[in-house]
């Protein structure tokens, strides 16, 4: 069995209508006629390719020739120094010079291979100009930075395009976030608890209330709690409506309040919000008054919690908070 050696084989890649070395390339080994794997020694590696070195050049042995290096589509067939080559003629086939001989097929080797593309002296991205069929340099664009081998959307401001994480329905809200995009449901969501938006469902009675005795300061137990969070700056406004106050003795004078306990129940020591003074003039259910309370408050960020009390300002009856009733905030803005 004879083994052929052949030393300085050139590797090409078309590149347009000429043939070029590539500095590296690996390519396969196969037989010209059936395209079968051909085993190529390449010191002590045995495998159906071969690789080339920092010039070009590539030497290998194997027991049939011709070889036919191949990176798919472009391929090149090899003979050995010590085996018959192809003639003249089938040279000149392979090259683009009519006169082509094997001498010129080897002048045609390079010491150092071209690069694919010109160095653009800076970080780009590496990619196939179709159009130009070439590898080119693609330039990070608008809204993208390459920094190494990173690749990152760089960030959003109101001067660049970029990339932007989306808020929440309550920093949209809150209003004050200036690096975060919206959405349809955060802007939504500011919309129905923006200004001029009621602070959550009222809370209802139907029922009578609690009664107070003498001047004692008493909250209206059934009628309950509202709660609600605030926002820092803005201004409320409390609202107590639909309220008739009972007395059982005429004339009496009965004063509403409602007051802010923050995150606890209020209590009769906590901060008045709202309040209201009312005359009944007679007793029972034919005298009852009505009692509306408003009045606007900034309780800075953080839980509210609103309770409607009644007291005793004139006379000497007990007073009943009665009537359907309910107890609520709305949001007025910005103080």
């Amino acid at each position: 069995m004879t083994t052929y050696h052949y030393e300085s084989i050139a590797v090409y890649v078309a590149l347009g209508d000429a043939l070029r070395l590539a500095s590296g390339a690996r390519v396969f080994t196969t037989d010209p006629t059936t395209g079968a794997p051909v085993d190529a020694t390449q010191g002590t590696r045995v495998a159906p390719y071969v690789d080339a070195d920092a010039n070009g050049d590539v030497s290998f042995t194997a027991e049939s020739w011709p070889v036919r290096l191949t990176g798919g589509t472009v391929y090149e067939d090899v003979w050995p120094i010590d085996a018959a080559g192809p003639d003249d003629a089938t040279v000149a086939g392979l090259v683009d010079a009519a006169t082509a001989t094997r001498a010129a097929l080897d002048g045609r080797y390079l010491t150092s291979v071209p690069p694919l593309f010109a160095d653009p002296n800076a970080d780009r991205l590496v990619f196939w100009d179709d159009s130009a069929g070439a590898f080119a340099p693609l330039t990070a664009s608008t809204g993208l930075t390459l920094t190494g081998t990173d690749l990152s959307v760089r960030a959003a401001t109101d001067a660049l395009m970029g990339g932007v994480e989306l808020a929440t329905s309550a920093e949209t809200v809150t209003g004050t976030d200036d690096t975060r995009a919206t959405t349809p449901a955060g802007v939504k969501a500011a919309i129905a608890n923006g200004p001029g938006s009621i602070m959550g469902a009222p809370t209802t009675a139907t029922t009578n209330g609690t009664p107070t005795t003498g001047t004692t300061v008493t909250r209206d137990a059934v009628l309950g709690n509202y709660a609600f969070t605030a926002v820092a700056g803005h201004r409320y406004r409390a609202i107590i409506d639909g309220l008739l106050m009972n007395t059982s003795v005429a004339s009496d004078v009965a004063v509403v309040t409602v007051r802010n306990g923050g995150a606890s129940t209020p209590t009769a020591a906590s901060p008045v919000v709202a309040s209201t003074q009312t005359w009944i003039p007679s007793a029972g259910g034919a005298g009852q008054m009505a009692a509306l309370a408003a009045g606007t408050f900034v309780p800075g960020a953080g839980t509210v919690t609103l309770s409607a009390f009644v007291a005793r300002a004139a006379g000497t009856g007990v007073e009943t908070p009665a009537g359907s009733r309910e107890l609520y905030a709305v949001d007025l803005g910005t103080a």
